[in-house]
């Protein structure tokens, strides 16, 4: 490139050269700029180019040079002559586009690390040219004088070059925005004549409100700093035409302050449009719901829309670039994958159905349309497949298909003729496989009339019917009726209607059932019906039938005969309301009202009939309804003579009743007791004050056998209002089985005679229910012999094992036997024998109450025992009894070790009754303990808190179970605990048989005494509980 450096110098030295030969220089410089600039090291302007220039950019080049401020104005125009068009920025900031193109320095937008734009290229051209213009006499445009010494004006030049812009160039003030200068370009832009016309004007009053608030702001930042970004705008021609503007700020030079700015405006309208429009049809291909996939002519994916990733779940970003087979794995049927490539390349292009996998390996059914894309010269350059989703379609259809070939299946699997015959052609539209059996030939598409073969029907039969339609041409909903075949005697039920068929025709539907059989039938039940009457007439039950005007039309002999009538009264017309009580007549009248309104009579109820004579019975009414024709006509029933279910309920009224007494009964032997308590408790210390041998002594100990046994009658009172739970102990039964049997013989003729085994078990049973037990047996031995004899006592021990009706069970067992020679018990009682008040003796205090065996068997069961009842009548009764014995070693109890509170001898004693507290503290001041009193059970955790707080606390406490109006017992021992672990307690109460006393210890007591008790039994409590020998 050295012949452009001699150019350039002679240029410098003012030797002139041809139009010609400076038009190809320029273009030479072009080329260079270009690329062709490898081997330029340097290109300098003249020394007018110098002052238009700034070589190197102060932000770029380290030695820079100094730029003049006169320099500086022209400096700017030739950055804006390639501005308008290039778009970038750093080709063009701070005038290094030139040269750095021709040094290689600059980075552009080609790729190749230079700029290629049109407008970049023609502005490099005008720069190329200017220093030749500038050194050229003959010039119009040179200001130069004859002598060539003086400089060309640089406005001239500016003039000049702003001229024959593209882009619009304004200079505006910074504050008003009013146009000061504007070149042509900027008034085509806006739809002005001339830029003479823009002179004056606001460049804000093209813009609307909200743009002129955004380019204010961005004029702004040219304070701060030379330029501002580039920034779209909307903006109105003269015109009222709409436009899009694209403009650039930037300021001369901080010594020409911020009075004016320089604006580069474009217009991008087309662009704006074109992109609008892009961005339309991208929204298409992305809103779509089917996938579109394009791919260059080796299927490599170009595009992939976002309903391909929703299909297939793969992202664009990871598909771009790789091939389809690699991403959706494709089969079609019949077809390889070869053959459908070839395919889809041959033809350019190709549809059907093809099987997708996507990424999760969920196969997709896909309607598959592929197309060849083709270049303005006909050569495919690619392809683009649309796929929809149709695996849901492709299921419903094979569902539909499925379903209806289910439902031909059942029409043909039908044991009726099933037709369809188009209501104006006649012609058949469908038969189901037994009409085309039963016809004998192919009947779909044929008129009805030629369908039967000769001798299989009628065809008046087939081809005819009731019409389907009123006069107004209205379905009037199926028609049904039955028809005998005079051909060959069958007899048909006939279903007609019409039906949409397809294709808009209107079909008659036809359904006709073979009924021969059904009308044989008939003609059977009616001969049963006769059979009916005459089973009717055997059952014990009465059986009726009543139409629903009440008249009864049908009774058999066993109504009849229960209510008094004859079969010629029943024939003459009896009314329901005859044989039913007056009290009753109203709700049986609203029933067959209701009947006859609802269609509906079933169920049962109660109510009084009378008879011929007047006489009433209860009966329960069973009924059902009579139905012919969907209609009810009747009912039918039966009647249940309930005269003994009455009396039972009452019997069972009366036993509520006597419930109700059994409460009354405990709440008596609970105050009983009580009143024992102190009576048994100064009987023990009157004995005390006598001498044995004395009679007072005597007589005290009968009052106290007599206070025993009112104790034990107040049991007893307890055990019949409360079940008896037992308050078990270990026993020996000897002498409390010959103690009961000698206490219920004593005074009559029967005597017993003992077998009881001296080695008897002990047993965990409480012992006045198991006294009870042997007393009432005993007693109804007594009273089965009148005239006397021998009553045989037995008690042995037995194994489980070895003992018959014990098979089942281990363990060992006390076998208890009361046998006696009396009158027995007839069989047809002996399942009742343990029912309540079930008694073959006369009622009354002196006889039986049905209470004996009863309280026998639930004492014996609550002790998991057994019973068996062998009886003959005028022969004898043999009553077994099995109670559980305990095992070896377990008679024996483990002593307590004495604690170290007893030395205190303190008992705290709470009870409601001033009398019973007063008792007890005599026995315990006799026993040698010192006695608190409280009443209730707040008081005696009030003390025993305040004694045990000292350090001295009760050795025991004894507590009454109820307390009326306060707490009782059960809450007492639960706050006792709580304060001391350690506490003793002890319950006692008038209810001996609550669970609370049966089993004391599970709810924290650790002894039971029952009232009324005698000082020996309370000595025995305090001993256990305390740790000292009984």
């Amino acid at each position: 490139m050295q012949w452009l450096r001699t150019m350039n110098t002679r240029t410098k030295q003012g030797v002139g050269m041809g139009r010609f030969w400076r038009l190809w220089a320029g273009a030479m410089v072009c080329l260079a700029l270009l690329g062709w600039h490898d081997g330029l090291d340097h290109f300098e302007l003249p020394s007018s180019g110098n002052r238009i220039l700034n070589p190197c950019p102060q932000d770029s080049v380290p030695n820079e040079r100094a730029v003049t401020p006169e320099q500086t104005g022209v400096q700017k125009v030739f950055k804006g002559l390639g501005f308008g068009s290039c778009r970038h920025d750093e080709c063009w900031s701070s005038g290094s586009l030139l040269f750095g193109a021709v040094t290689g320095d600059w980075h552009g937008s080609s790729g190749q690390g230079r700029c290629t734009c049109v407008s970049c290229i023609l502005s490099l051209f005008l720069l190329a040219m200017w220093p030749w213009r500038i050194n050229d006499k003959n010039d119009p445009y040179t200001a130069r004088t004859s002598s060539g010494t003086e400089p060309l004006d640089p406005n001239a030049l500016y003039r000049v070059a702003v001229g024959e812009m593209r882009e619009g160039v304004a200079v505006v003030d910074t504050r008003t925005f009013h146009i000061e200068f504007a070149n042509p370009a900027l008034a085509d832009i806006l739809g002005m004549a001339t830029s003479d016309e823009l002179r004056g004007l606001s460049f804000l009053d093209f813009l609307s409100g909200p743009e002129r608030e955004r380019i204010v702001a961005s004029l702004h930042q040219t304070r701060s700093r030379k330029k501002a970004p580039r920034r779209v705008y909307t903006a109105c021609k003269k015109t009222g035409e709409l436009i899009w503007l694209e403009v650039f700020i930037c300021r001369e030079s901080k010594a020409d302050g911020d009075s004016r700015r320089w604006l580069l405006v474009s217009d991008v309208t087309s662009c704006k449009r074109s992109q609008e429009h892009n961005q339309y049809q991208a929204r298409l291909l992305r809103d779509v719901d089917d996938a579109i996939i394009a791919t260059d002519m080796d299927f490599h994916i170009l595009s992939w829309n976002e309903a391909a990733e929703r299909m297939y779940g793969w992202a664009a970003s990871e598909v771009v670039g790789r091939e389809v087979k690699d991403i959706v794995p494709v089969s079609v049927d019949g077809m390889t994958r070869g053959e459908l490539r070839g395919k889809i390349l041959d033809q350019g292009k190709w549809r059907g159905q093809a099987h997708h996998m996507t990424r999760n390996g969920r196969e997709l059914t896909v309607d598959w349309s592929i197309s060849t894309l083709f270049d303005a010269a006909d050569k495919p350059v690619g392809i683009v497949a649309i796929n929809r989703d149709i695996t849901e379609h492709v299921r419903a259809k094979r569902e539909l298909d499925e379903a209806h070939q289910r439902l031909l299946t059942i029409l043909n699997g039908l044991d009726e003729a099933v037709c369809v015959v188009d209501i104006e052609t006649h012609q058949v539209l469908f038969a189901n496989r037994y009409a085309q059996e039963f016809f004998g030939a192919e009947m779909t598409g044929r008129p009805c009339w030629e369908v039967p073969r000769e001798g299989c029907c009628e065809l008046e039969g087939f081809c005819s019917h009731h019409p389907p339609k009123d006069g107004e041409a209205e379905d009037t909903g199926p028609h049904r009726f039955e028809r005998q075949d005079s051909v060959r005697g069958e007899w048909w039920d006939v279903q007609v209607r019409t039906i949409d068929w397809m294709n808009g025709r209107v079909g008659r539907l036809e359904i006709a059932t073979n009924i021969t059989q059904r009308k044989a039938m008939e003609m059977e039940l009616h001969a049963r019906g006769q059979r009916y009457r005459e089973l009717a007439d055997l059952l014990p039950q009465p059986v009726f039938e009543i139409a629903m005007d009440g008249t009864i039309s049908f009774a058999n002999r066993s109504a009849l005969s229960s209510f008094g009538y004859t079969e010629g009264e029943l024939a003459g017309g009896l009314h329901l309301l005859e044989v039913i009580a007056p009290k009753d007549r109203e709700r049986v009248e609203e029933a067959m009202r209701m009947a006859s309104v609802t269609n509906q009579f079933e169920g049962g109820f109660e109510l009084d009939v009378a008879r011929k004579d007047g006489s009433l019975f209860p009966v329960a009414v069973y009924v059902n309804r009579i139905v012919q024709d969907g209609r009810l006509v009747g009912v039918r029933g039966i009647l249940l003579d309930i005269t003994d279910r009455k009396r039972t309920e009452a019997e069972l009224l009366n036993m509520q009743r006597l419930e109700s007494l059994a409460i009354l009964a405990g709440g008596i032997a609970h105050d009983f007791n009580n009143l024992l308590m102190v009576i048994m408790g100064n009987i023990s210390m009157a004995q005390m004050y006598a001498q044995p041998d004395e009679a007072v002594h005597r007589l005290l100990g009968d009052a106290e056998n007599a206070s025993i046994r009112a104790k034990d009658l107040a049991y007893k009172l307890l055990t019949f209002s409360k079940g008896g739970a037992p308050i078990k102990k270990v026993t020996a039964l000897q002498g409390l089985i010959q103690d009961a049997a000698s206490f219920a013989l004593s005074g009559g003729n029967v005597k017993p005679r003992w077998d009881i085994a001296e080695d008897l078990w002990l047993t965990d049973c409480d012992p006045l229910q198991i006294h009870q037990v042997v007393s009432n047996l005993v007693m109804n031995a007594r009273e089965a012999m009148p005239d006397g004899g021998l009553v045989r006592v037995a008690a042995h021990n037995v194994d489980a094992a070895r003992e018959p009706g014990l098979s089942s069970k281990t363990g060992r067992y006390i076998k208890l036997g009361i046998t006696d020679h009396g009158v027995g018990i007839a069989q047809e009682h002996i399942h009742h024998i343990y029912d309540p008040y079930f008694t073959t003796k006369p009622m009354g205090s002196e006889k039986g109450s049905g209470l004996g065996l009863s309280i026998v068997y639930s004492i014996v069961k609550k002790h998991e025992g057994f019973i068996v009842v062998d009886s003959k009548l005028n022969k004898g009764t043999a009553v077994i009894i099995h109670l559980p014995a305990l095992a070896p070693g377990g008679e024996t109890r483990t002593g307590k070790q004495p604690d170290a509170r007893i030395s205190a001898k303190r008992i705290l004693v709470m009870d409601d009754e001033e009398t019973v507290r007063d008792v007890i503290a005599k026995l315990l001041a006799h026993l040698g303990y010192q006695a608190v009193l409280v009443s209730n059970g707040s008081d005696a955790l009030a003390a025993y808190q305040e004694s045990f707080a000292i350090g001295s606390p009760f050795a025991a406490v004894i507590m009454d179970l109820t307390i009326p109006g306060g707490m009782g017992g059960l809450e007492t021992i639960r706050r006792l605990l709580a304060l001391d672990p350690g506490a003793k307690a002890i319950i006692s109460s008038g209810y001996c048989n609550d669970p609370v006393m049966q089993n004391y210890g599970a709810y924290g007591f650790q002894g039971v005494v029952a009232k009324p008790y005698k000082l020996q039994d309370l000595r025995r409590a305090l001993k256990e509980i305390l740790g000292e020998v009984v």
